[in-house]
């Protein structure tokens, strides 16, 4: 899996920079439900993303990185986070500053946690590889600078067991502001 998200992501970006299309940047900011009653707790909610808008086809490739420390009496925590997902979309002009488009994207998150008590510590890992299918719309308030709302049904599959016959998979609904300006 993670090989056929690297090739998605070169690919992406190679149509991102190479193509003759809009070529942009963005922010992204997520909010997340899960299907064990978390808010939030699988995906960290930020990207950067870069973008391109060529004819009926929009893609996008997001990178995230999060860093979290946490001290406490009984002992430290730290945790990373990165996320890196291609997506692909089909794009259908309303008018001349209103689009709609859907599509999915692809992507692969890792985390890794450390925690050091007074008795010992403790590090863990985990690897997601996720397929979210997507519908979202763009607004550009200016020629150059769009705001986006995405909402979409993402699953998870992870290698959180050591049983190489078992992979288990979440559901989690993602709602996605974006604002992005295209060069």
């Amino acid at each position: 899996m993670k090989y056929f998200l690297i090739l998605i992501t070169a690919v992406t970006l190679s149509f991102n920079l190479f193509s003759n299309s809009e070529f942009g940047v963005g922010f992204s900011v997520e909010n997340n439900f899960t299907t064990n009653g978390g808010n939030g707790i699988i995906a960290p909610p930020n990207h950067v993303l870069l973008s391109s808008n060529s004819n009926n086809i929009k893609t996008d490739v997001g990178l995230m990185i999060l860093n979290v420390n946490s001290s406490k009496d009984d002992g430290d925590t730290s945790s990373t986070t990165l996320d890196l997902f291609a997506g692909f979309y089909y794009l259908s002009k309303v008018d001349k500053s209103l689009s709609i488009y859907y599509g999915a994207k692809f992507g692969l998150m890792g985390s890794k946690k450390s925690s050091s008590y007074k008795d010992g510590s403790n590090e863990s890992s985990i690897q997601f590889f996720y397929i979210t299918p997507t519908l979202g719309g763009e607004y550009f308030f200016v020629p150059n600078f769009s705001i986006s709302g995405e909402i979409g049904l993402r699953v998870y599959f992870d290698d959180r067991y050591d049983d190489e016959n078992y992979t288990s998979f979440h559901l989690m609904s993602a709602y996605t502001l974006l604002v992005k300006w295209y060069f």
